[in-house]
């Protein structure tokens, strides 16, 4: 490991080889459209912003073995890794980590100063793909990061309206419509900034109905209060949720993981628990009719 941190080769061989395979998969990722409107999305929505960046062949093409080799130096070997261990601990493996990856020389690294966050002013995006069985539907809007305060109960929110396979998106689109094979809601958070949408895949003809189904799911979240049955439903699916990923070591090191790089409370996670269960039906209402406002919301369509 410390090998490749420290004393990486990279051949221009193999580096022209790995570049090739890689606009290959890239070619072959544009065919689907679950792939460009998911591209598209944060294209559009991130209009502007590091964070909007698409990958696509001229772009992937315009990399060189100098650029590679120059990130590899500027920026990989002048990092402090940070080491996460999860499982069965003792001194031994500390003292191991010290003795290696702990000696590590870490020149002076200076930061690419981080822009503030631009979110983009389109509210459509529509391809026409005429060989697709199906379109690809990315609906959505400026999500919450992990530090919001309202991040704990608009999970709960989320949940319910699109986040698990009982939820109303679920029941609705899928099991009484019939559009689709699945469609799901998520709020996707980064370290600057967040986006919160539902996805799916449906026939052409389905695709205008799709979009009103899903505005009436939320607008009745936003005028009516949903009931307790439903609400301690969802509250123990995601708590039932999170006890089960806890029962791996791979799993545990990924939720440290997220506390260390986005610098959140060692408290994160019991917060996340005690604010699952104070989350009340007013809290849902309230959180729908101020994040999920209807005419601000990124409608993309590929297919």
């Amino acid at each position: 490991v410390i090998d490749i941190i420290q004393d990486s080769v990279i051949n221009p061989k193999d580096f022209e080889q790995e570049l090739n395979i890689e606009i290959q998969k890239n070619k072959h990722n544009w065919e689907k459209t679950s792939f460009a409107a998911n591209q598209y999305f944060r294209q559009h929505i991130f209009e502007n912003d590091p964070y909007g960046r698409i990958s696509n062949e001229q772009i992937l093409r315009k990399i060189s073995h100098d650029d590679l080799w120059s990130f590899y130096n500027e920026r990989w070997k002048k990092q402090q890794p940070i080491v996460i261990i999860s499982g069965k601990i003792s001194d031994h493996e500390f003292q191991l980590i010290n003795q290696t990856i702990g000696q590590i020389q870490i020149e002076h690294f200076q930061a690419k100063q981080v822009p503030s966050l631009k979110t983009g002013p389109s509210k459509k995006f529509y391809q026409e793909k005429p060989n697709a069985l199906q379109t690809s539907i990315r609906f959505g809007i400026i999500g919450l990061t992990r530090n919001n305060p309202d991040y704990f109960k608009f999970t709960v929110l989320n949940t319910l309206l699109g986040g698990f396979f009982g939820s109303r998106l679920q029941k609705n689109i899928r099991e009484d419509k019939g559009f689709t094979y699945g469609i799901s809601s998520s709020n996707v958070a980064l370290q600057r900034g967040a986006y919160w949408v539902v996805g799916t895949d449906v026939k052409k003809e389905n695709t205008n109905q799709t979009i009103d189904e899903i505005r009436k799911e939320i607008h009745l979240l936003q005028n009516e209060i949903v009931s307790d049955d439903e609400l301690q439903l969802v509250k123990n699916y995601l708590l039932g949720s999170f006890i089960g990923e806890l029962t791996q070591a791979f799993e545990i090191s990924e939720k440290v993981k997220i506390l260390c790089l986005e610098n959140l409370s060692t408290h994160f996670y019991d917060d996340f628990q005690q604010q699952i269960l104070d989350c009340t039906k007013e809290d849902i209402h309230q959180l729908a009719n101020q994040y999920l406002q209807l005419d601000e919301m990124l409608d993309v369509r590929v297919g």
